[in-house]
C-alpha cells in the first residue's frame, strides 16, 4: 500500500501537465487556474493530516511556495515555446541535479565512496538524458510559437525554482505536513499577484469558463503533493521524491501522443533514450541516499 501511495504523485504530477496542455489557454490564465485549484484544495486537505503552525514554519512554508509559483510561471512559458514533451524532462532533470548538488554541498550527503560513485553516475545519466530529450532535428516541423532557445531557458529556470523549496524545507528540518497550509495560502496569493503583473504582456481576459477547467490540474497537484508528503514520511524523502518524478514519463509521452506535439522519428528515439536515462538516474540518486554515512 505504501508503494502505491508513493506512485500516486507521479500519476498526478505527470497527468496534470498533459491535462493543462489539453485544456489550453494562455500562460497567464493557466497559471491562475492552477494556483486556484492547487491552493484551495491544499487548504481543504489540512484536516486529513496532523499539522501545527508557528511563525517559523509559516514564513518558510509561504516563502517555499513563492519559489514554486515562480517555477510554475516559467513551466507554462516553456510549454508555450517548446511543448510539454520537450520541457518536462529538462525541468525534472534540473530539479534532480540541483537537489543532489545541494545535498552534497550543504547537507553533507554522499560521504561514502559507494554513495558518491552512484550519485556521480546518476548525475551523468540525468544530464545526458536532458540533452537527449531536448535534441532538435533541424528538419523537424514545428508550430509558429516554437522557440527552442526560449523554451529551454524557461525550462531550466523553472527547474531551478522548483528545486529550491524541498531543499530549503530539508535544510531547516521542517515537518512537511506543517508547511502544506502556508504553501496553499502562498500559492493563492502568488497566483493573483502574477495575474496582475503579467497582464501588460498577456492582456487576454482570464475570467471565463476555461479558468474553471484549469483548476482541475491544480487540484491534481495538491493531491499529488499530499501523497508525496505521506510517502516521504513512510519511505523517506529520497525515495518518495524520486518516485514522484517518474511522472516525467507520462508528461513526455502524453505530450507527443495525446497533445500531438511534433517530433521526428529520430527525435522520438532520442526521447525514449533520454527518458530512460533521467528515470534511471533518479532511481540511482535514491539508492545513493541509502548508502550515506550517518
Amino acid at each position: 500500500m505504501d508503494l502505491l501511495i508513493s506512485l500516486l504523485p507521479s500519476l498526478m504530477f505527470g497527468g496534470m501537465n498533459v491535462l493543462t496542455g489539453y485544456i489550453g489557454g494562455k500562460p497567464r490564465q493557466q497559471n491562475l487556474g492552477l494556483a486556484l485549484g492547487a491552493g484551495t484544495l491544499s487548504l481543504c486537505l489540512l484536516p486529513l493530516i496532523n499539522h501545527s503552525w508557528s511563525l517559523h514554519t509559516f514564513t518558510l512554508g509561504f516563502l517555499g511556495a513563492v519559489f514554486w509559483s515562480c517555477g510554475q510561471v516559467f513551466l507554462l512559458l516553456a510549454f508555450k515555446y517548446q511543448g510539454v514533451s520537450r520541457s518536462m524532462p529538462v525541468i525534472v532533470g534540473v530539479q534532480l541535479v540541483q537537489n543532489a548538488l545541494i545535498g552534497v554541498l550543504l547537507l553533507g550527503e554522499w560521504r561514502s565512496p559507494i554513495a558518491f560513485t552512484l550519485g556521480f553516475t546518476a548525475l551523468t545519466m540525468i544530464i545526458t538524458g536532458i540533452y537527449s530529450t531536448s535534441w532538435h532535428e533541424k528538419t523537424s516541423v514545428q508550430t509558429g510559437t516554437f522557440n527552442l532557445k526560449k523554451g529551454m531557458t524557461a525550462s531550466i529556470i523553472s527547474g531551478m525554482f522548483y528545486a529550491i523549496y524541498p531543499a530549503m524545507f530539508q535544510y531547516y528540518k521542517l515537518p512537511t505536513e506543517d508547511v502544506l497550509g502556508p504553501m496553499g495560502i502562498s500559492i493563492l496569493t502568488c497566483g493573483i499577484i502574477f495575474t496582475v503583473l503579467l497582464r501588460p504582456i498577456d492582456p487576454v481576459p482570464v475570467l471565463n469558463r476555461k479558468l474553471t477547467f484549469l483548476m482541475v490540474p491544480g487540484m491534481m497537484w495538491a493531491l499529488g503533493n499530499l501523497a508525496l508528503l505521506t510517502s516521504a514520511t513512510k519511505l523517506g524523502i529520497a525515495t518518495g521524491f524520486t518516485l514522484s518524478q517518474l511522472g516525467v514519463v507520462i508528461s513526455t509521452l502524453g505530450g507527443i501522443y495525446i497533445l500531438g506535439e511534433k517530433r521526428s522519428q529520430k527525435e522520438k528515439i532520442f526521447v525514449f533514450i533520454g527518458i530512460a536515462l533521467v528515470v534511471t538516474g533518479g532511481i540511482l540518486l535514491g539508492i545513493a541516499k541509502s548508502y550515506e554515512i550517518n
